[in-house]
């Protein structure tokens, strides 16, 4: 589903897809491009600072958004992603209190380590939420 949701990305650098859930049932979905009114990526070109493009917002929180506008609680979601989401998306993650998070690629974000973490995983697990690389129950 996650990548399906990918599909309408507007960044060509990397399509990415995010899908919340709570108790088996889709609330959420989102994709990276760029916010309500402005150019898109594939319009106007990246903005690429530290190897990341800064146009687009990305598909996790585009997804936490949605459903954080609904009033959906975080605390039992899951976030379906179709990339290890990076330390920008991470960060909002854990501070919504999202209950798991399952990708399927891998995205190495070298940032976490300047805050003592040796990739995002150990971020998420330190915070107590479960991560996974392959989806638990495909959706």
């Amino acid at each position: 589903m996650t990548e399906v949701v990918a599909l309408r990305s507007s960044c060509p650098r990397m399509a990415v897809g995010a899908v919340m859930t709570v108790q088996g049932r889709i609330i959420s979905t989102g994709y990276n491009g760029s916010p309500r009114g402005t150019a898109h990526c594939e319009d106007a070109g990246c903005i690429v600072t530290d190897g990341h493009c800064i146009r687009a917002v990305h598909a996790e929180h585009n997804a936490l958004l949605f459903a954080n506008l609904q009033g959906v609680s975080m605390h039992e979601t899951i976030l379906y992603c179709s990339h290890l989401p990076c330390w920008e998306c991470l960060k909002i993650i854990i501070q919504l209190h999202v209950g798991a998070v399952c990708y399927h690629r891998s995205y190495r974000d070298n940032r976490c380590e300047k805050f003592g973490y040796t990739s995002q995983i150990d971020a998420f697990r330190a915070a107590c939420i479960d991560v996974f690389q392959e989806y638990p129950v495909m959706i």
